[in-house]
């Protein structure tokens, strides 16, 4: 026999004018108890005329109260939105999903073109699935437009190192509100390669952690070993170096190769399953599949080649192919679409 759920299950016995009450007396008071607050409440009652609430009662109405509300009157809206912001919460599921972008100056003292002291900027655009570093820029310049592009733009090709294997375009490109991220003209690289840009709250850059851990690594263990850490407490005399010495220590870094490139394990489909997976696909983009055209069936054993019949890796090979076909008004599915595709992905070699 099912026990069947009470008709009134989850009302309060309570008057409304009560519940209220207690609900404000809960809200407005961060540390006292339910014994407090029941005690609190039944002095209100008596002056009123209530009837007075049992403990119980009193506690079933703190429980229905939602965490969060009671995080937001009981520590404020920034406390709220640290914990529960969607954006603070925003993490990616796969590679090039999300890119997020940030710029650092660099604790230490470089000599410029000039022969100069100066403190070098650094800018990074991580993946935010691997931590994968896709690109980076040192510059004297305070941060820009030019600058971030440029860092794009590396980001988004295939690099000439072997071992630097990230690429692609990303669906979002997360940053904060600095000018250079809202500028127009990248706000039109994004528009012409269907990227979409996600800003953070201004003053409340949440979501950017693993970008901010970079940094500090860089600046707290790579640095500190270097000739002109801001932070060394040596007096004596040092000979400073230049920045082409202190990108190429960079480029040797093992904290920054080590975040690229990765590589994933497949969980292999049929070969069944796997045309039936990709008719499926090429009638959702509204084209149909014809494995006696000599196009489509070059396409379709690309597509199993590079995927390895991974049904996670097929879609995620599907989402770069819509928006290749989308960018260049394409209406059939062939290996130059396939391998553009790939190109986009960040896949790993085993």
């Amino acid at each position: 026999m099912v026990r069947k759920s009470r008709a009134d299950s989850g009302v309060f016995k309570v008057e409304k004018e009560v519940q209220e009450e207690i609900k404000n007396l809960i809200l407005s008071h961060k540390r006292n108890s339910v014994t407090s607050i029941h005690r609190k409440i039944c002095e209100i009652c008596k002056k009123n005329n209530w009837k007075q609430p049992t403990y119980y009662q009193v506690y079933a109405i703190s429980k229905s109260l939602s965490p969060g509300l009671k995080k937001l009157a009981h520590e404020g809206k920034k406390e709220y939105q640290n914990t529960y912001d969607i954006i603070h919460r925003r993490e990616a599921s796969y590679p090039n999903e999300i890119w997020q972008a940030d710029h650092t100056p660099l604790d230490i003292i470089v000599l410029n073109e000039k022969g100069k002291p100066e403190r070098p900027w650094l800018t990074i655009i991580l993946d935010d699935y691997s931590r994968a570093v896709a690109g980076y820029f040192l510059s004297f310049q305070d941060p820009s437009a030019i600058q971030t592009s440029l860092v794009l733009h590396q980001a988004i090709w295939r690099k000439s190192n072997p071992d630097w294997q990230i690429c692609g375009i990303p669906e979002k490109f997360y940053t904060d509100h600095g000018s250079d991220f809202t500028s127009n003209h990248l706000e039109q690289v994004a528009i012409d390669l269907k990227i979409n840009l996600v800003f953070s709250t201004v003053g409340v850059p949440r979501g950017r952690g693993k970008i901010e851990k970079f940094f500090s690594t860089i600046n707290q263990l790579f640095l500190q070993d270097l000739p002109g850490y801001i932070y060394d407490r040596n007096d004596l005399a040092m000979i400073l170096i230049g920045m082409p010495g202190i990108e190429k220590r960079l480029t040797r870094y093992p904290q920054l190769y080590s975040r690229i490139g990765f590589a994933h394990e497949f969980d292999k489909l049929s070969k069944d399953e796997t045309h039936h997976i990709l008719e499926y696909k090429w009638e959702e983009l509204g084209l149909s599949i014809k494995l006696e055209d000599f196009s489509d069936y070059e396409a379709i054993t690309s597509i199993i080649k590079i995927t390895g019949g991974n049904f996670r890796l097929i879609q995620r090979l599907f989402t770069q192919i819509e928006r290749i076909l989308e960018i260049n008004n394409l209406e059939t599915i062939t290996t130059e679409v396939v391998e553009a595709a790939r190109d986009s992905l960040v896949i790993g070699i085993k």
